[in-house]
């Protein structure tokens, strides 16, 4: 069933890099740096979204992709950076 009551039309996923990073209340992993959303039309599509996610920041160590990101200047750069670590 489309969730299209809740505004969602097509799976998404947004990241955004702060450089300088953000601190969350009660966090133990502050500053984080890497944050993302998702948008998923049915109540299991974000599963597969999230095994790509785990596939690219949880392959290296801790932050290390969170840290490649923060030294990238731009949007391009960002995507064919992420692309490549999918494909690999």
């Amino acid at each position: 069933m489309l969730k299209e009551e809740s505004g969602v039309f097509k799976n998404g996923i947004t990241l955004l890099v702060v450089k300088n990073g953000v601190n969350f209340e009660n966090h133990s992993n502050n500053p984080i740096y890497c944050l993302i959303g998702l948008a998923a039309v049915d109540n299991d599509s974000h599963i597969e979204i999230m095994s790509d996610i785990l596939d690219i920041f949880g392959s290296e160590e801790d932050g290390v992709v969170a840290n490649e990101l923060r030294n990238m200047n731009s949007e391009e750069e960002i995507i064919n950076y992420l692309l490549n670590k999918k494909s690999n």
